[in-house]
């Protein structure tokens, strides 16, 4: 009977280990996949949507593909980044950066890391958050619905 509880154990364990692996394996191709819309940026067509005193708005295609869309916006307290990434049609990161405007320290990072239209993972200032958390859940219904919409305007 110990072997069994034993061997179910182990099995667990293994599998888990495997699963981890995949997920992280997933968030390095989508770093990768960032890494390499940051590195070709002046091959895209940049596009100024809006660019004012309160900041700008640029949409990066490679053809008809979008790639990339940035935000910036001085707000009252805050410098506000984003960056929503696109590749082969499909939606697959966000970031999310403010900055203090008197000390220029961070005070809110997001990332999010999607596949096959699923959030996979989520880190909100170097925090790994839990996939299966109310917040969790939330946050990938709303983001999945504005990368949809992001991504059917700029077609």
């Amino acid at each position: 009977m110990k072997k069994y509880i034993l061997t179910a154990l182990i099995s667990f364990a293994i599998i888990q280990v495997v699963y981890s692996q995949t997920e992280t394996e997933k968030i390095a191709n989508i770093e990768k996949a960032t890494k390499e819309i940051q590195n070709n940026l002046g091959k895209y067509l940049k596009d100024e949507q809006v660019k004012d005193s309160t900041g700008n708005r640029y949409v990066y295609k490679d053809g008809n593909e979008l790639k990339l869309i940035t935000v910036y916006y001085r707000d009252t307290d805050a410098n506000k980044n984003v960056e929503w990434y696109f590749s082969n049609g499909e939606f697959i990161y966000t970031q999310t950066i403010w900055t203090d405007k008197t000390t220029n320290k961070v005070i809110n990072s997001e990332k999010c890391y999607l596949k096959d239209g699923q959030l996979i993972a989520w880190k909100n200032n170097d925090k790994l958050l839990d996939t299966s958390s109310l917040d969790f859940k939330s946050t990938e219904a709303a983001l999945l619905a504005y990368g949809k919409k992001l991504f059917a305007a700029e077609k």
